[in-house]
Parts: C-alpha cells; structure tokens; sequence
C-alpha cells in the first residue's frame, strides 16, 4: 500500500463487511469510495489471487487502486486488446486479473481460461452491467443458467458486486445477481427460487403493449424485497458519506432554434408522423419506456434532433468558455456523428474525446490530461461509454446535449464531477432544443434526474419509491 493513505472511517467499516462476506453488494453512490474500499477488502481477506470484471473506461482506475492501495507483492494485469499475452497465459501467474466487459464475448476464450484456476476474490465492477440475463457478458460472468456453473465465480472464496444504480429502471434488473449469487433471498415456499417471470409478476408493474406483449413500467412490492436482500445489499448515499459536499444543481437549459436547417426541421418532422405512437398522448413513463426498448422511429427522431442541437450547443460551448476564463466543461452527448461534428466545431478549443472506440490507454492519457493540464479545459463523452467510473472534479461544470433516456444514467455522468474532492458548487444543464421532442425528454429525464439528486443528498421531503436496497448498517 502507497505510504500516507488511509481509508475514511466508513469506507475502512465497509472494507470489515466485504471480507467477512462471502458474498456481497455494495450500493454505494459514485464517488464515495467503493474501488479502494474493496481494495483493502481483498488485503484484509488475504486473497492472492483476485479477478476483477469491470467496464473498460475503469481498467486503468482498478489498476492504479490496487497499485496504490493494494499488496504491493501481488502483481496487476490487465486482459486488453494490446496484451501481448494468450489468456491461458494471463491465468496462470499468481496476483491481480483484471478483464473488461468488452472482452467477454461469444467466442472469446477468456472465461474458459479463467475456469482453469480458482480465486480468492471476485469483483464485479458497475454490477448494473449484468442486469440483462440474456446478455452474453452476463452468462459469461453468472454462467449460461445464471447459477455460476461453468465461471470462475463458482469456487470463489468471495464474490463482490460494486454499483451505484443497481436498478436503473425497475425491480426486474436485480434478479441476475440474485439468482446467481443469493438464490435464498427469493424463494417462494412449494415453489423454490424464483425464475425471472416469477420474480417480474411479484416485484414488478407491467402493462400490455399494442403488440399484446407485457413491458416493464415500475417496481412493487419492494419492500418485501428490501427485507430479501438485507445483508448482502448494503447501501450508503453520497450525504451520509460526506454531509459537506457542495451544492448539486440540475437545470433546464432551452438552446435557440434559429440555427436548425429547414431540410433538417422537415426531415423531424417527417420522421414523427411515421410514429405509430403519439407522444403528445402518452405519459412520461411511456414515453420513456418506449424509447428506453429501441423503437425504431423514436431513435430515428433522437438522432435527428441531435444533430439538429449540434450549431447550437457549439456555440454555447464556446460562450462558456470565452466568458469563464479558467473554468472546464465536461460535454456530454450520444450519437457518434453529433460528437465528432461538436469536437470539429470546437476544434480550436482542443477537446478531449472519448467515445465507445477510443482505446483504453488514450482514454486514460485525456482523464489525467484533463484533470492537471490547465490548457485542456474541455472534454466531449459519449454518455454510454464514459459515463460512469471515472473522476473528472477538475470542473464543476456538466453540459448534458444529448440525455440517456435512463435518468440514472445522467445522474451517473453528472457524479463523473460531483463526487469527493469537489469543492464548488456543481452545476448541470440539460440542454433542450424548443418546439421538439426533444423539449419534453429532456425535461422529463432533467426532471426525473433531479429526483434522483434530491434522494442522494437526502433533501426529498420523502422518498418517491419504496426503498429496495436498505442502508448499511
């Protein structure tokens, strides 16, 4: 461990939870420390061997974390597309293994390398990853039934799961790491433990779409789950963490229309009436709801309307940043074309950019760029692939030009400033193109986000769903 740190009390107590549990969820918000809390937690088990599964815009954080504050005699490698290594080489040498989501694939031969040895401690990094049981990291991680059968998670001395939004959108996205990891919290007498359509009838709010298919809107009963998972879930806000973080506001932020190409305004305007929904009828749920499962015509009037943004939010930028000399922005968007054309209009400004193609190592090189050169005071992400993870406190200012129509996702990217070691007052706009559809998203997902905010801090007057995860104790 690097002389000099040290854990905060809570983060030293959840460090105590995590090696005397065999297995376990940390629900802790972004940027209270769950990474280092781990850490030491897999040097308080005495694991000599760890695997970590994590996204790829974090490999290099574990990396560094456990070269800071991990066993000094454990080495740290990383599976990545530079290796030079096979996997079966990367398996066999006592130490640290840390594998990206993006390389478990269908016929990649990692996981069966992993299978050939046995671990004292798993990680599984921004655990919301693996919500999906049809997804294939998910069977590569859970096993292809979900039990772990045929992992390395199955012999595991421990098993950890870290996130920050375990259920993005309802009660139906835990059952993964139920199913795998505590199939005794939901078990049903005479029926045993609960397959996914079970698990969906009694946690969760459906309706029947136009298809005659039911879709997921809501969560129920989670209180009775809350009591399920007590014990391996343990949850800890960013207030009672650190009650002195500054201020966090969340605006709405409309963008002038004049700029927006006529061809382009009719090419919107035609891609709503293909519409086979009106969205002036449905309500913020459905609405989301339905762009949330890749309707083909809303993405297509979503891709539109950024485009659309791409004049107006450049030239907002580039206000920001002749009236507010030494200040930096972090710019986030999501379609490909709207980022490349934004960092070609703001070229002049030398952005930093990273979207779900830019390499690991360049990824890592415009983090640190941004956070110590006072030159590049501006980085544009996707909000997909660099939303999450990293820490960006170098500035307190958060442009949202295209949202994630999941509001916990735009909470996620938000925390990439606010979190431990700011020390202004954070401020995130939403920007919205008016007279769009763009209009009412952005509002309900600015709204919705805010919500989540008012939840973390601990300022809502009560909570606006019955809570799933009860606190840490």
């Amino acid at each position: 461990m690097k002389p000099g740190l040290a854990l905060m009390p809570f983060q030293d107590k959840g460090s105590d939870l995590l090696a005397a549990s065999a297995r376990a969820m940390l629900v802790w918000d972004p940027g209270v420390g769950k990474t280092p809390t781990a850490v030491r937690a897999s040097v308080k088990a005495k694991a000599g061997r760890v695997l970590v599964f994590c996204p790829p815009i974090a490999v290099s954080v574990w990396r560094n974390h456990f070269r800071d504050w991990g066993d000094d005699a454990l080495p740290v490698m990383v599976y990545d597309t530079s290796a030079s290594f096979s996997p079966y080489k990367f398996v066999v040498p006592p130490g640290v293994k840390i594998v990206p989501y993006s390389r478990i694939t269908e016929r990649s031969p990692i996981i069966p390398a992993l299978l050939r040895d046995t671990y004292d401690v798993v990680i599984i990094d921004e655990a919301h990853y693996l919500k999906n049981p049809e997804a294939i990291r998910t069977k590569g991680v859970y096993g292809p039934k979900i039990d772990l059968l045929k992992t390395p998670l199955v012999t595991a001395r421990h098993v950890w799961c870290l996130t920050g939004t375990p259920v993005l959108n309802h009660a139906a996205e835990f059952w993964t790491h139920l199913h795998a990891l505590k199939p005794d919290a939901i078990i049903l007498p005479q029926l045993g433990v609960m397959d996914i359509d079970t698990f969906v009838r009694r946690f969760c709010v459906t309706r029947t779409t136009t298809y005659g298919s039911p879709r997921i809107i809501g969560s129920k009963n989670t209180h009775e789950l809350a009591e399920r998972i007590r014990g391996f879930s343990h949850r800890k806000t960013l207030k009672e963490a650190m009650p002195d973080m500054p201020e966090l506001r969340i605006v709405d932020h409309p963008l002038p229309d004049t700029d927006v190409d006529p061809n382009l305004r009719a090419e919107m305007a035609r891609a709503l009436i293909k519409l086979k929904l009106d969205p002036e009828t449905m309500t913020d749920d459905e609405l989301l709801a339905e762009i949330q499962a890749g309707n083909v015509a809303f993405s297509t009037v979503r891709r539109l309307i950024g485009r659309a943004k791409i004049s107006a939010v450049a030239k907002l930028t580039e206000d920001f940043l002749g009236d507010n000399e030494d200040a930096k922005l972090i710019l986030f968007a999501h379609h490909r074309e709207v980022i490349e054309a934004l960092a070609y209009k703001l070229y002049a400004h030398s952005p930093l950019v990273i979207h779900g193609d830019t390499p690991l190592r360049a990824r890592d090189t415009y983090i640190e760029q941004f956070q110590i050169n006072p030159a590049r005071r501006l980085i544009i992400l996707a909000i997909e692939a660099a939303g999450e993870v990293i820490t960006l406190h170098a500035a307190h200012n958060v442009f949202i030009a295209e949202p994630s129509p999941v509001p916990n996702k735009n909470y996620q990217a938000i925390c990439r400033a606010y979190r431990n070691g700011q020390r202004n007052a954070v401020l995130a706009r939403f920007l919205l193109l008016s007279g769009t559809l763009d209009a009412r998203l952005m509002e309900i997902v600015a709204r919705k986000t805010r919500d989540i905010a008012k939840i973390v801090d601990g300022k809502a007057s009560k909570p606006l769903t019955a809570p799933i995860f009860p606190a840490t104790a």
